[in-house]
């Protein structure tokens, strides 16, 4: 089966999942010193900006993908 849309809902569960795995995973990717600079803080600051975007997506009752996916761009 090949999944053509989704809804609001399974989008924002969708963020909900993602938001729970980059956190639960930023030391983790902090630890890689990763590339453009070597800081060990990337898994902070992407844990930080997905957090915020998601948590801009989870508060709206909108029943649009696509104005979810702006709100999120506009949260992060």
């Amino acid at each position: 089966m090949t999944v053509t849309e989704i809804s609001a809902t399974e989008f924002q569960n969708m963020i909900r999942a993602a938001a729970h795995r980059i956190n639960k995973n930023a030391q983790f990717v902090n630890s890689l010193n990763v590339f453009p600079v070597p800081d060990g803080d990337t898994g902070t600051n992407m844990n930080l900006t997905f957090q915020s975007g998601a948590k801009a997506v989870l508060e709206s009752d909108d029943t649009s993908v696509g104005a979810l996916r702006s709100i999120w761009v506009r949260g992060s």
